[in-house]
């Protein structure tokens, strides 16, 4: 079969050829409702804030870094003989810590609303009530 030309290319402005830049541009304009920290919510700090406000951008770390209270020192063998593991099973003392499950808040259920056709109290309702209704 022979290679048919398109006339969209590459270099085609989709948006311009679709007649799409009004739309583009109106949804481009939006303001946001939704801030920053509402889909980051486990970052601490002000996340809307600028970092150049808060002092807080990664330059400014680099250029001026955070003053240490103390030096960071290697662990001695004594030290890090209690990070190493142990043969056998681990001891009950520990084994009811990891068994405890941290309880979850209940949340409580939303009662679904009913039409009045679906619920038996709904059945009793005459046709010209439930036009009356939705008139109002």
């Amino acid at each position: 079969e022979p290679i048919v030309m398109s006339e969209v290319t590459g270099a085609t402005n989709l948006m311009a050829s679709k007649n799409l830049e009004h739309s583009f541009q109106k949804l481009a304009a939006k303001k946001m409702k939704d801030s920053l920290s509402s889909f980051l919510p486990g970052l601490p700090g002000m996340v809307d804030v600028v970092a150049q406000q808060d002092n807080s951008s990664l330059r400014q770390l680099i250029e001026k870094p955070p003053v240490g209270g103390k030096e960071l020192v290697l662990l001695n063998q004594l030290q890090l003989a209690g990070f190493r593991l142990h043969p056998g099973p681990l001891p009950e003392q520990y084994r009811t810590l990891l068994n405890q499950v941290p309880t979850k808040e209940k949340k409580k259920h939303k009662k679904k609303k009913h039409r009045g056709s679906e619920t038996p109290a709904g059945e009793d309702k005459t046709e010209d009530d439930r036009r009356e209704k939705k008139k109002h």
